[in-house]
């Protein structure tokens, strides 16, 4: 500001939807055709919309959609795009879990 109070240098920032985007869509583009990549990105976001207030999750849900339609195109075998869509925080050989429930999510 000068000394008149009016702003002489605008200096834009990125803002959560710009990060979320940032941390999320390489990777989700590049990698989820290996379901691990796919298990954890997802172990992520679920995990941040548990744990993060309500106003965050909107970036975070939408990334999780596309998350979901890209696998939807895959047109991977039912089996394997049940534990593609399915959480891994830890990586394969980790119990399956839910992070929004207390017990192994079961594979139907």
């Amino acid at each position: 500001m000068d000394s008149s109070g009016k702003p002489r240098v605008i200096f834009r920032t990125p803002g959560w939807d710009d990060f979320v985007q940032l941390s999320c869509r390489e990777i989700r583009l590049y990698g989820a055709e290996n379901y691990q990549v796919a298990r954890r990105l997802r172990a992520m976001l679920d995990n941040l919309v548990v744990s993060l207030f309500e106003a965050r999750h909107a970036a975070l849900l939408k990334e999780l959609e596309l998350l979901d339609r890209t696998l939807d195109r895959l047109d991977l075998l039912p089996d394997d795009l049940a534990l593609a869509q399915t959480s891994d925080l830890q990586g394969l050989g980790a119990p399956i879990r839910d992070p929004r429930l207390k017990g192994p999510v079961t594979l139907s």
